[in-house]
């Protein structure tokens, strides 16, 4: 027995807030990690909010069949007694083609690895290089109004010129109202979550692939009833 037209919408909105939640993390980070003059944060800002732009626009066009339900028509069909049966349907809406599904399996693939990757490189260097230097950070590491060092310049520089790879997070600007420094830590843990919601992308492009797949197998023709149907049986 089907669950009540109401959860299943409920469903279909938690199926889309991981992606979306993100999303909006994401570009109200831009602007903030902007005014601190953390370079890094915005690039990975930028890019997690791409990425989220496409994952939810694929979750939502592919997975939330009862949400298209709320506002496209209901084509109704004839059951095997011959009583009408509806399903929620987006009518005009095209299966997409077995090479498509497989560029969005690909391309989401892709996103899951650079996200990875980037975590690991971020990590590496907050964890393995800049940790073991901050017992060293003038005033305890509170850098905004250290009069032994302001803004922890100095240190920042020596960590520089001793260590290339943590050009890669440079530090915040002098003129903001910040102790923090180098970014690597902030994007090891932005990255991470990135990385969590990319797999969420990936897990609903390969349920597209292989729904795609069988559809095609099947005999269908990619028309729009064929496939909400296919996406309402599986889910």
């Amino acid at each position: 027995m089907p669950p009540p037209a109401s959860l299943s919408c409920a469903l279909d909105v938690l199926k889309l807030a991981p992606t979306l939640a993100w999303l909006i993390t994401s570009i109200r980070a831009i602007p903030a990690y902007s005014n601190l003059g953390w370079t890094t944060p915005v690039v990975c800002a930028v890019f997690s909010s791409i990425l989220a732009v496409v994952a939810t626009r694929d979750i939502y066009v592919y997975h939330t069949p009862h949400l298209h339900g709320l506002y496209t028509p209901i084509a109704v069909e004839e059951n095997n007694e011959g009583s009408p049966s509806s399903s929620p349907q987006k009518a005009d809406e095209n299966f997409p083609t077995e090479q498509l599904a497989k560029v969005k399996l690909a391309i989401a693939s892709s996103f899951v690895l650079l996200s990875f990757v980037f975590t690991v490189v971020f990590m590496a260097i907050a964890y393995g290089t800049i940790k073991p230097e901050q017992d060293n950070m003038p005033c305890n590491g509170e850098c905004e109004g250290c009069i032994d060092d302001p803004d922890c310049s100095l240190w920042v520089e020596e960590m520089e010129g001793k260590y290339s790879s943590v050009n890669i997070c440079p530090p915040a600007k002098k003129s903001a109202d910040t102790d923090v420094t180098f970014s690597c830590l902030a994007d090891g843990y932005w990255m991470l979550t990135t990385t969590l919601i990319s797999c969420i992308w990936l897990w609903a492009a390969v349920g597209l692939y292989k729904r795609t797949k069988n559809f095609v197998n099947g005999g269908g023709e990619g028309s729009g009833g064929g496939v909400m149907n296919e996406i309402d049986q599986t889910l």
